[in-house]
């Protein structure tokens, strides 16, 4: 599972560049619609495209790597990233083939949210923030990556903000579905942060852009926050497939007990059969 993987699709499991204690009922009011906001928005623009055998993320593919399987919901489920920034850098990926959180169907969108709710609460049991982040730009398969840190929002998006200045790239903090349908309509490829408090920044990336596919990386791994410069690139800091089996073994044991949609008390069982 790509901890921020270049690319994306079958060139190496594409993906975003891999907690937030804080009001979570300023959080859902900004949730829905066209996936971002409401949940009574109009139908999805962009619909399912369901490619299971050749998608590394789809749940049903043979080329997932079961192995770092955090939890399985209905509609959605939780994995550790590959090359992670932090040991419990997760990744929430819907079950089927959806491309980005702003087309979802409302009720895969749902659980996508619980499972958010989830991650918060435990992230803020071991007092931390915790930042989501998602790139639809050159990834086929929806990977909304959620990484524990020290830092309040007010300081994360500072530092979003100023390195973004320092490279061209402008985010824009969304507040409707009217303003982000208008905008996605131009520019459907997109970089989203979404902060502690609720905030949710948007930079929309042009087509044959050259945009820098681990910026959320660097910014993260940065002096300011998490110091940790020798993590920009998931390549660079990737574990071996037995040291992923138990780093994820680690995690779902601490993590079972905040998980409200699926519990995480019988996929040790599942994979111990395998």
């Amino acid at each position: 599972f790509g901890g921020g993987r270049g690319g994306g699709g079958r060139g190496g499991h594409g993906g975003p560049q891999g907690g937030h204690g804080g009001d979570y009922s300023h959080h859902q009011q900004h949730q829905g619609g066209r996936g971002a906001f409401s949940h009574d928005g109009p139908p999805p623009k962009r619909p399912m495209d369901d490619r299971g055998p050749d998608c590394w993320f789809c749940l049903g593919s043979p080329k997932v790597e079961k192995h770092l399987i955090v939890t399985v919901g209905e509609q959605c489920y939780v994995a550790l990233a590959k090359g992670p920034l932090v040991d419990d850098h997760f990744l929430i990926l819907p079950v089927g083939h959806h491309a980005d959180s702003v087309s979802l169907p409302p009720v895969v969108h749902a659980e996508l949210e619980a499972y958010k709710k989830s991650i918060i609460a435990y992230c803020a049991a071991k007092k931390h923030s915790c930042v989501f982040f998602e790139r639809n730009f050159k990834s086929r398969h929806l990977q909304l990556q959620a990484v524990p840190i020290r830092h309040g929002p007010d300081a994360v998006k500072a530092e979003f903000v100023r390195q973004g200045k320092e490279q061209g790239i402008t985010f824009m903090d969304v507040k409707t579905d009217e303003e982000l349908d208008q905008l996605l309509d131009k520019h459907p490829n997109f970089l989203s942060i979404e902060l502690a408090d609720g905030q949710r920044l948007f930079h929309f990336i042009k087509a044959n852009s050259n945009f820098p596919l681990q910026f959320a990386r660097e910014v993260l791994t940065s002096v300011d926050l998490l110091d940790l410069p020798r993590r920009v690139h998931w390549k660079d800091v990737k574990l071996t497939p037995d040291e992923e089996a138990a780093l994820t073994k680690k995690v779902r044991s601490q993590f079972s007990k905040f998980d409200t949609v699926s519990g995480g008390d019988d996929n040790d069982e599942e994979e111990d059969e395998e």
